[in-house]
C-alpha cells in the first residue's frame, strides 16, 4: 500500500467507506489498509460514523463476506484501542 496520505476531505474517505462496505471486492481491503493507518487522523465524529455503520452492517449481515468482516472488525478493535 502507498503510505503517502493524499489531501483527501473526510467526505470523501466516506464515500470511499460506504462504497467498500458490504462489497465482495478487493476494495473492502484498501479502504480498511487506509482507515487503519490514518485512523489518528480522522475526526471524532467521522470515526463514530464509521463504527457505527460498521456494527450496524455487522449486525445485519450486511458487512460482505466473513474475510471482509474480519476487516471491519479491526477497525472496531482499533477505535476500542484507541479509547483506553
Amino acid at each position: 500500500m502507498n503510505n503517502k496520505m493524499y489531501e483527501v476531505n473526510e467526505d470523501m474517505i466516506m464515500y470511499a467507506f460506504r462504497y467498500a462496505l458490504g462489497r465482495n471486492t478487493y476494495a473492502v481491503s484498501t479502504v480498511t489498509d487506509y482507515l487503519i493507518q490514518f485512523w489518528h487522523r480522522f475526526e471524532p465524529h467521522t470515526r463514530e460514523q464509521i463504527i457505527k455503520e460498521i456494527e450496524e452492517a455487522i449486525e445485519k449481515n450486511q458487512a460482505g463476506m466473513k474475510c471482509d468482516i474480519v476487516r471491519w472488525k479491526s477497525l472496531l478493535l482499533l477505535e476500542e484501542a484507541t479509547k483506553e
